[in-house]
C-alpha cells in the first residue's frame, strides 16, 4: 500500500519529521518506509558524510604507511600529514565562503575530491622535497644549503606539477554542469598547497633538520642512482616529438575500447540500506518508480494558461512527452488521469450537437405538419381574424424559412469539423431565433 503526502518541513530537518513520522506510528504493525526526494536526499547525505570520514582516515593510514616504509622514519609521515592537513583546512575554509557568498555550486563529491586529490599530490611533492632535502644533506650541505639547493632543483617540478593541475581544475569553471563545476574547489586547494609548501616546508625543514629522519641513522647515505630512469629520461629529453607520438599511440586503444558510461543514480549508490530506498525499490517495484519520484514539467507564460487555444497547447505537449522513450506515464490539467477526457474533445461534443439538431428537426417537422393544418383552417367560413391570421402566418412561415436556413449552416459547420466551429456557433444562434419567432 502506497501512501502519498505533500510535505511541509515548516524550518524542521528531515531527521526531525522521521522522529515525528514514527512517534505517531509506533502503534503500527507493519513495516512501513518514508520515501520521496527529501528523505532520499538526507540519507544521501548521511552516507556522502560517512564516505568522506572513511576515505580520509583510510589516505591517512596509506599515506603513513607508504611514508613509514620508505624514509622509516616516524618524523617525516606526521609532519607532511600535517603540513597537507593545513592546506586542506584553509582550503575547505576558502571554499565554504566562496559557496555561501559567491553562491558557488557544492556536491556531496565536493569535500572528497579535495580530500583525495590534496593529499595525493601533497604528499607526492612532500616525498619529493625530503627525499630531495636528505639528499642535499648527504652531500655534506648544510641545512639551510640543502634546503635551497632543494627548492632550486625539485622546487621547480613541482610548480610546474601544481600548475598542471590548477589549470585542470580550473577550466571546470567553464561548464554548466554543477557536479562538475563543483570540483574547481580543487584548483583552490592547489594554490593553498603552493603557498604550504614554499612557507611551512621549508620552515619545518629548518626547525627540524636532520631530526626529521629519526629514528634513521643513515642520513647521510641519500640514495642511488636509477640506470632505468636516467635512461628513459634522457631519451624522452633528446626525441620529445617521438616520445609524445609513441604515448598517443599507445593512448588509441584505451579511448576507442573504453566502455565506461557515466551515471549520477543516487539511488543506486545508496543501495536498498537505507529505508528511504527501500521504500523506494518496492514502490517501484508494485507500482512504477514515478509513483515516487515524479518529475514535473512548468510551463511558464506571461498570458492565462486557463483559455481554449491554451489548454490546447498543453494537451499537445502532454502527449508528445507520452511518446518519449522510457516515459509510462503523463498527468496534466487536460488529462489528470494520465489518460485523454473525451468529453473534452470537439469530436464528442459535436456528437452531442448532432443528436440535439436531430431532435430539433423532428421538431421542425411538427411545425411544418402545424402549418399545414392551419393553412387548411383558412378554408373554414370565419373570416374574423383573417388579418391577423395571414399575418401570423406570414411570420411563422419566415420563421420556419430561417430554422431552415440555420440547419443547413449547422451541418454545414458540423462537416466542416473544428474549422467550421464558427458557423455552427452562428447557425445554432439562428435556429434558437427561428424557433422564438414560431413560438411566438
Amino acid at each position: 500500500l502506497m501512501a502519498s503526502f505533500s510535505l511541509n518541513k515548516d524550518g524542521r530537518g528531515v531527521d526531525l519529521i522521521q522522529e515525528q513520522f514514527d512517534a505517531v506510528l509506533k502503534d503500527v504493525k507493519v513495516p512501513y518506509y518514508l520515501s520521496g526526494e527529501d528523505f532520499i536526499q538526507n540519507d544521501y547525505i548521511k552516507a556522502s558524510t560517512s564516505g568522506v570520514e572513511k576515505s580520509a582516515i583510510l589516505t591517512v593510514i596509506f599515506i603513513l604507511a607508504v611514508l613509514i616504509i620508505m624514509f622509516r622514519s616516524i618524523i617525516i609521515p606526521f609532519v607532511s600529514l600535517a603540513a597537507v592537513g593545513f592546506s586542506y583546512l584553509c582550503s575547505m575554509g576558502i571554499a565554504a565562503q566562496v559557496i555561501d557568498k559567491l553562491n558557488f555550486p557544492v556536491t556531496s563529491v565536493t569535500q572528497m575530491l579535495l580530500v583525495l586529490i590534496l593529499f595525493g599530490i601533497g604528499t607526492d611533492y612532500n616525498i619529493l622535497l625530503f627525499n630531495r632535502f636528505k639528499e642535499e644533506l648527504s652531500h655534506g650541505r648544510t641545512i639551510d644549503d640543502a634546503i635551497i639547493h632543494t627548492y632550486r632543483t625539485a622546487g621547480k617540478t613541482i610548480l610546474y606539477s601544481i600548475l598542471t593541475v590548477f589549470i585542470a581544475f580550473a577550466a571546470l569553471s567553464f561548464s554548466n554542469f554543477g557536479i562538475y563545476k563543483s570540483a574547481n574547489v580543487v584548483a583552490i586547494g592547489t594554490v593553498i598547497l603552493l603557498l604550504e609548501i614554499v612557507t611551512l616546508t621549508p620552515f619545518l625543514m629548518k626547525t627540524l633538520g636532520t631530526k626529521l629522519f629519526w629514528p634513521s641513522k643513515n642520513v647521510a647515505a641519500g640514495h642511488k642512482e636509477s640506470k632505468f630512469w636516467a635512461g628513459l629520461t634522457a631519451i624522452s629529453v633528446k626525441h620529445p616529438i617521438v616520445v609524445t607520438a609513441v604515448i598517443l599511440i599507445a593512448m588509441i586503444p584505451a579511448v576507442m575500447f573504453s566502455s565506461q558510461k557515466l551515471s549520477f543514480d543516487q539511488l543506486g549508490e545508496l543501495g536498498d540500506g537505507y529505508p528511504s530506498t527501500k521504500g523506494f525499490s518496492i514502490v517501484a517495484e508494485h507500482f512504477s518508480r514515478g509513483q515516487a519520484l515524479p518529475t514535473t514539467v512548468v510551463i511558464k507564460d506571461d498570458n492565462a494558461l486557463n483559455t481554449n487555444e491554451s489548454l490546447g497547447v498543453i494537451d499537445k505537449l502532454t502527449d508528445r512527452l507520452k511518446g518519449i522513450e522510457g516515459i509510462k506515464q503523463v498527468s496534466s490539467i487536460t488529462q489528470p488521469q494520465g489518460e485523454a477526457v473525451d468529453d473534452f474533445y470537439i469530436s464528442t461534443q459535436t456528437e452531442s450537437v448532432t443528436e440535439g439538431i436531430a431532435a430539433s428537426k423532428d421538431g421542425v417537422d411538427q411545425i411544418q405538419g402545424g402549418l399545414q393544418q392551419m393553412n387548411d383552417g383558412l378554408q373554414s367560413p370565419d373570416f374574423a381574424n383573417v388579418q391577423q391570421l395571414v399575418s401570423g402566418t406570414g411570420e411563422v412561415q419566415q420563421g420556419y424559412t430561417q430554422i431552415t436556413d440555420a440547419l443547413s449552416q449547422v451541418s454545414s459547420g458540423i462537416s466542416q469539423g473544428a474549422d467550421g466551429a464558427g458557423d455552427l456557433k452562428n447557425g445554432i444562434t439562428s435556429l434558437k431565433a427561428g424557433l422564438k419567432t414560431v413560438a411566438a
